[in-house]
């Protein structure tokens, strides 16, 4: 009995602590790793948490665990702490995370992906000593993941058409299951946005100065060159920036934690003129996996011939060769490839991008979460 209350004054004075400023002086530091990430039929996410020794004596540690749906789950949480128990370092501990306010194993209404994370507070006063790092609770849905692809016909809630030379931005543009925004280049000319492109060699766009992106794909998103639009919203004469920019993709306008994987990107006139591309991803907890890809990777439809573009599998590391050059990717070592919340596009020189295609979880509880829905599985953006 005496242990138990121990256990619930430590829990109050960790409720009290939360707010304090900053840390006391540090006598022990906390870390956790997942050891079972992913919430599904059959499994429970689990955890590593281990404490060692920093400045001071060794004393003993109330440590905790918080979880979240928005970063930072030590401040951003809604939901009492898990107590993890009394530590000493050096100390390591396996960990089943709780997950209010489900009652029960099974995923249901309420389950949500959290951000993961714990805080270590002197058993005696109470008083905050650390946090620890965040970490990612998934989880994995029966249902297979739904695949949409952007290509640009239309937006993303696969009723608006996009026509040629449309000012490209969100909003008012897209925003279901993506915002786009642009960036200008670290130097030289600057661009006017985001614009399509109709790439058919046939159509509006075919006496253009642009026929390097004549390549029959249809509509393409690119960074526009030149100003002038007589009808508001819509370029007088689309055309690629020489210059270059940022394409951004922002995977997280939804209101709940579940993202999605870029699995590939068709890319537009990388070809010996410019000076590539470089791709992005950023996943929940920040990490990044980037793709390089040198110029020479497409052939220039105009000079080489045909296709002019060429599909960038964005699931792999492995070396992908190209017309002349080969793209390559780096990647922290536990980059969440299916938590990706924003993808940037950097053009060194002029092009376009079509066909992104994407995963995204099934969430049998989307529609009830007021949130809408990005289209049914294998769905075509058009």
């Amino acid at each position: 009995m005496l242990k138990l209350q121990q256990c619930f004054a430590v829990v109050a004075l960790a409720l009290a602590s939360r707010g304090s400023a900053a840390p006391s002086a540090t006598v022990a530091v906390g870390s956790i790793h997942m050891d079972e990430r992913v919430w599904g039929r059959g499994s429970v996410p689990s955890l590593t948490f281990t404490v060692a020794s920093g400045r001071g004596p060794l004393e003993k540690v109330a440590a905790f665990l918080y979880t979240s749906e928005t970063p930072g789950a030590f401040l951003s949480t809604t939901f009492a702490p898990q107590f993890v128990g009394i530590l000493t370092a050096p100390a390591s501990v396996q960990v089943i995370v709780q997950r209010p306010p489900e009652r029960g194993p099974e995923i249901n209404e309420s389950s949500r992906e959290r951000f993961v994370q714990g805080a270590l507070f002197d058993a005696r006063t109470g008083a905050l000593l650390s946090v620890t790092n965040q970490d990612y609770l998934d989880i994995a849905y029966s249902a297979p993941p739904q695949t949409v692809t952007l290509d640009f016909e239309r937006e993303d809630d696969l009723l608006t058409p996009l026509v040629n030379g449309q000012d490209i931005s969100t909003p008012p543009e897209f925003g279901q299951l993506v915002s786009l925004s642009a960036l200008q280049p670290s130097i030289g000319a600057h661009h006017q946005g985001l614009a399509i492109f109709d790439t058919d060699p046939s159509g509006p766009n075919g006496n253009s100065s642009d026929l390097d992106l004549l390549v029959g794909l249809g509509n393409a998103l690119m960074l526009q060159e030149n100003p002038g639009q007589s009808v508001p919203g819509i370029f007088d004469l689309p055309d690629d920036a020489a210059n270059g920019g940022s394409m951004v993709f922002d995977f997280a306008p939804l209101s709940f934690v579940e993202k999605v994987e870029p699995v590939s990107i068709d890319l537009i006139d990388v070809d010996t003129a410019g000076g590539g591309v470089k791709i992005f991803l950023t996943d929940a907890l920040g990490r990044s996996r980037v793709f390089s890809v040198p110029n020479g990777w497409t052939r220039d439809v105009h000079v080489n011939g045909p296709p002019g573009y060429g599909t960038l599998d964005l699931t792999t590391l492995a070396p992908q060769p190209g017309f002349t050059s080969t793209a390559t990717a780096t990647s922290a070592a536990d980059f969440l490839p299916g938590e990706v919340v924003r993808m940037e596009i950097v053009e060194l020189g002029s092009g376009a991008i079509d066909n992104l295609v994407l995963r995204r979880e099934a969430d049998p509880f989307r529609a009830g979460r007021g949130a809408s829905p990005a289209g049914n599985p294998g769905s075509r953006v058009r």
